[in-house]
């Protein structure tokens, strides 16, 4: 009688544990999704901010480069202003167009010329075809692309430590461009080279006969300002 009791005593005491292990995992699993949401709105607000960043970055290195262009194109315009619109006439380029399309497909061609010679190391001869670019009859108004070429190939050179060279190259297109602001340009770039060496006296030299040049130029112009 007295382990009848007992037992239907431990019956009636394990009876409640059953509701309670119930309540306890349903706690554990509200826990779990509210830890799961929290997490998953601290990943969403996370992306989220870094989505943001990188379109502040992307905003950023648009109006950087912009500004660059904007800069770029506002230098060639002016350039362009310098040395060829001022002489510049409709009906001569109308009239020349056939002529100076086939002296651009002749200075490409000379230019891969000295270009390819560069790079083999024949420097002599490269300023000899550099030269032919330069006799190939272009009307005034293209200075600027004539600078342009040297530019270049004056480039090619510098890179390889070859100055000599390219002092000669910007000495042979001084006598062949027209206006004086390009000139000075030419004698700007053997001034640098001169410097770059440590031949100061050179560079000064150069220096001063580009500031010639560029005043003369100014005083050729204040006129034309007068006159308009």
């Amino acid at each position: 009688m007295i382990r009848s009791a007992t037992i239907a005593t431990l019956i009636f005491s394990l009876a409640p544990i059953g509701p309670v292990l119930a309540q306890t995992s349903k706690d554990q699993q509200k826990q779990e999704d509210e830890q799961r949401a929290k997490s998953e709105d601290a990943r969403r607000k996370a992306e989220e901010a870094i989505s943001k960043e990188m379109e502040l970055q992307r905003q950023r290195a648009k109006v950087v480069i912009m500004a660059a262009e904007n800069e770029a194109r506002a230098a060639q315009e002016e350039a362009e202003q310098i040395l060829i619109e001022p002489y510049v006439v409709p009906w001569e380029v109308d009239k020349d167009f056939d002529k100076v399309r086939v002296l651009f497909d002749m200075a490409g061609a000379q230019h891969e010329i000295t270009i390819m010679l560069i790079e083999e190391g024949k420097i002599d001869d490269a300023v000899k075809e550099a030269s032919k670019i330069m006799t190939l009859g272009f009307p005034e108004r293209y200075d600027l692309f004539l600078v342009n070429e040297l530019d270049e190939i004056v480039g090619e050179l510098e890179s390889r430590s070859q100055y000599d060279a390219a002092i000669k190259i910007l000495q042979m297109g001084q006598n062949y461009l027209h206006h004086p602001e390009a000139k000075a340009g030419c004698l700007m770039q053997v001034a640098k080279i001169h410097r770059m060496n440590n031949r100061r006296d050179l560079a000064i030299q150069a220096y001063r006969q580009a500031i010639a040049l560029n005043q003369q130029a100014l005083a050729k112009r204040e006129p034309e300002k007068k006159k308009k």
